[in-house]
């Protein structure tokens, strides 16, 4: 994908590419200044700065290898949304070692091929940009964050394991998760935050 357009960090206006200098894109993002910018002199906004280390904080990954989960709760899985249920485990090798996670499953059944979420990864990829956007300028003194999902592979452990070889999204277990929308159109109105999200 080629970047037509980028922010200016010291006027923190998005241009487009005739905006800068051959020079000044072939800066990192983040460091390239437009035009106007560099012929009046004017610096690198530290808020725009501040704004872009806003939008690197948007991302939660797994950051683990490896999780498990008990059986009792992929029996019995404790959410679900439209299509999928939800079942709570622990990561047990990588940073996130012994943080909570979840996997999640077709309602329909369960696949053996990667590519059945890759409509999935297609919109948290669209949600995590819009997401580092409004992050980075600063609209509301929180970060909203996104989880990163990926497709693990649940493997045998020798004793008859129904789940081997049968694939999940995986991402970390999101604490006092609270439901503030649906794809049906419901939206809660009770406080001023459901308006952000």
């Amino acid at each position: 994908t080629t970047m037509v357009s980028r922010h200016c960090p010291s006027c923190g206006r998005n241009l487009s590419r005739n905006s800068y200098s051959r020079n000044q894109w072939s800066k990192p993002v983040g460091l390239s200044r437009c035009h106007a910018c560099v012929e009046s002199g004017r610096s690198i906004n530290s808020n725009n700065a501040t704004n872009h280390n806003r939008a690197l904080q948007t991302e939660r990954r797994n950051n683990a290898s490896s999780a498990t989960f008990p059986y009792l709760n992929l029996s019995n899985p404790f959410a679900e949304g439209g299509f999928r249920w939800v079942a709570k485990g622990t990561y047990t090798v990588g940073e996130r070692q012994g943080q909570a996670c979840v996997c999640k499953w077709f309602k329909t059944g369960h696949v053996f091929e990667t590519s059945y979420f890759d409509l999935d990864i297609k919109a948290m990829e669209k949600a995590l940009a819009l997401v580092k956007e409004w992050n980075s300028r600063s609209f509301i003194d929180k970060i909203v964050q996104v989880n990163i999902p990926q497709v693990w592979t649940f493997q045998d452990h020798g004793y008859g394991d129904s789940w081997a070889g049968k694939k999940v999204l995986q991402e970390p277990f999101i604490d006092n998760y609270v439901k503030f929308n649906s794809n049906s159109g419901w939206a809660d109105g009770s406080t001023p935050w459901p308006r952000v999200m």
